[in-house]
C-alpha cells in the first residue's frame, strides 16, 4: 500500500503543476493578444493624427483649425493611454513568462521522480510476481506430496481460521495459546502422526531444539 499511495501523491503533484503551467500559459497568450491588439490600436491612432494634422494644415479658418487640434489632443491622449497599458501589458508578460520557466523546471523534476518512482514500481511488482510464482511452484511441489484428504483438511482450517498451522512450544498451541493434554503433546513429539489442536482445531507441529535454534 505504501508504494501506490506514495505514487498517487506524487501523481497529484504533478497534475496540479500541469495544471498550473496551463492556465499561466493560457493568461499569457491573453496578455501577448491584449497587447498585439493594443499596438494595432496605436498605429491607427497615429495614422488618425497624421489625417487630423493635415486636416489642421488645411483648415481654412480658425474654426477648423481648432476642431482639427482638438482631435489631436483626444487622439494623443488616447494613444498615451494605449502606451501606458501596453507597459503594463509588457511587465504581465515578463511576469508570467518567469513564472511559467520556474514552473515547468518544477514539473520536469516531478515528472522525472515519478517516471523514477513507476519504473522502481513495476520493477518491484515483477520481483514479487516472480516470487510469487516460485512460491506457488513450490507450494505445489510440497502439495503433491502430501495425502489429498490432509491437504484438503489443511485448506478448510485456513479458510476458516486464516493460519492452519500451529507451533506447539513447552506444550502450548502458539494459535490458541492453550496447553495441550500431556498425551497429545508426547504423541505429537514422536512425528508419527498429524494432529490437530483440541481447542482451535489448527494443525499443530512440534520443533526439537536443534530445528528451534536453526536461524
Amino acid at each position: 500500500t505504501e508504494i501506490p499511495s506514495r505514487l498517487s501523491d506524487l501523481r497529484t503533484d504533478v497534475d496540479r503543476v500541469r495544471q498550473l503551467l496551463d492556465s499561466e500559459r493560457a493568461q499569457l497568450a491573453d496578455v501577448e493578444r491584449m497587447r498585439k491588439e493594443g499596438e494595432r490600436d496605436i498605429d491607427l491612432q497615429s495614422e488618425m493624427i497624421a489625417k487630423s494634422k493635415a486636416k489642421a494644415s488645411a483648415s481654412r479658418n480658425q474654426k477648423e483649425f481648432e476642431a482639427a487640434q482638438r482631435e489631436i489632443e483626444t487622439v494623443r491622449r488616447s494613444v498615451q493611454e494605449r502606451e501606458t497599458e501596453s507597459v503594463k501589458l509588457m511587465e504581465a508578460i515578463e511576469v508570467f513568462k518567469a513564472s511559467i520557466v520556474s514552473h515547468e523546471a518544477e514539473f520536469k523534476t516531478l515528472q522525472d521522480h515519478l517516471d523514477r518512482e513507476e519504473a522502481e514500481a513495476r520493477a518491484k511488482l515483477m520481483d514479487l510476481e516472480e516470487k510469487r510464482k516460485e512460491k506457488m511452484v513450490a507450494r505445489q511441489t510440497i502439495s503433491d506430496r502430501i495425502g489429498k484428504q490432509i491437504l484438503r483438511r489443511y485448506e478448510m482450517i485456513r479458510e476458516r481460521r486464516g493460519v492452519a498451522l500451529a507451533e506447539v512450544r513447552s506444550g502450548t498451541c502458539s494459535g490458541c495459546n492453550v496447553q495441550l493434554p500431556p498425551q497429545l503433546f508426547n504423541v505429537l513429539q514422536t512425528f508419527a502422526t498429524i494432529e490437530i489442536c483440541p481447542t482451535c482445531n489448527r494443525i499443530i507441529y512440534f520443533r526439537t531444539r536443534e530445528e528451534t535454534a536453526q536461524p
